[in-house]
C-alpha cells in the first residue's frame, strides 16, 4: 500500500508519530484527547505530533488490529485503515483491518463505517454489530456478534450487558473450572472489562459485586455465584 492512500486525511506537512506493538504482544497509547487505543500484535498506529500551534485533530491511521477508547470530544474521531473509514465522537470499539480488509465490531456508542472508495453509503452500527469493508466494497449489512468472542483478539473479556449465565460460560471455557450461576442471578446483566490473564477469582468477585452476590466454592472444586444471604 502506498504512504498516500495510508495517510491520506492526515496533514503530511507535520511531523508524523508511528506506534508499533511488538509481534504477539500488547502496546497501551493513550492519545492527547485520552482516547486510549490497545494495540495487538504488530498493529500500526499513526498521527499528527500535537504542538502548541496545531492541538491533536482526532485523525489516526491504523493497520492491523485495536481495540480503541474515544474519549467524547468536540469533533470527531476518524480512524483510517487501508480500506475503511471509521467515525466516531466517543465509544468504544474493535478494529481489524490488513490492506484490503476492515472488520469493525462496536462495544459502545455508535460509530459510522464507509469505504475509502466509495464515501456515498456509509453504515452506521450500534453495540454488538458488526461490519467489514473487503477491497473497494461498500461496508456490509450490520450484523449482530457477541462482543467478547468478537473481540477475544484483544486478549480482553469485554462483557456490556452480558447476562450472567453466558458470562460463567465464558469463564468455564477459558479457565477450564466450572462456573455455576444460581438461577435467581442467572438473567442479570453485567457490564465490564477484565484481562483474559486475570485470575478466575478476582473476575469472579468484581461480577458478584456488581450483582450484589458472593463467591462460593462448589464440590466439584468450582465456584457458584450466588445471592448474599
Amino acid at each position: 500500500i502506498s504512504t498516500a492512500a495510508l495517510y491520506k486525511g492526515l496533514d503530511l506537512g507535520s511531523e508524523m508519530i508511528v506506534v508499533r506493538s511488538a509481534d504477539d504482544a500488547l502496546r497501551q497509547v493513550v492519545l492527547d484527547d485520552g482516547t486510549m487505543i490497545r494495540l495487538v500484535n504488530g498493529a500500526e498506529l499513526t498521527y499528527n505530533r500535537p504542538s502548541a500551534e496545531v492541538p491533536f485533530d482526532r485523525k489516526v491511521s491504523l493497520t492491523g488490529r485495536a481495540l480503541f477508547t474515544v474519549t467524547p470530544g468536540p469533533q470527531q474521531f476518524v480512524v483510517e485503515t487501508p480500506a475503511a473509514v471509521t467515525t466516531v465522537w466517543g465509544t468504544t470499539f474493535g478494529l481489524d483491518s490488513d490492506e484490503s480488509f476492515t472488520e469493525v465490531v462496536l462495544a459502545e456508542g455508535r460509530v459510522s463505517v464507509v469505504s475509502r472508495r466509495d464515501s456515498q453509503h456509509p453504515v452506521v452500527l450500534e453495540p454488538g454489530e458488526m461490519t467489514r469493508v473487503v477491497g473497494a466494497r461498500e461496508p456490509t449489512a450490520p450484523v449482530r456478534v457477541n462482543i467478547t468472542d468478537a473481540l477475544s483478539y484483544t486478549r480482553l473479556f469485554v462483557f456490556r450487558n452480558e447476562k450472567t449465565f453466558m458470562i460463567a460460560d465464558k469463564l468455564t471455557e477459558h479457565f477450564g473450572v466450572s462456573v455455576a450461576v444460581d438461577p435467581a442471578l442467572a438473567d442479570e446483566t453485567v457490564t465490564g472489562t477484565f484481562e483474559r490473564d486475570w485470575s478466575l477469582g478476582y473476575i469472579l468477585q468484581t461480577v458478584a459485586r456488581a450483582l450484589d452476590g458472593e463467591v462460593k466454592s462448589s464440590e466439584d472444586g468450582g465456584y457458584e455465584l450466588v445471592p448474599l444471604e
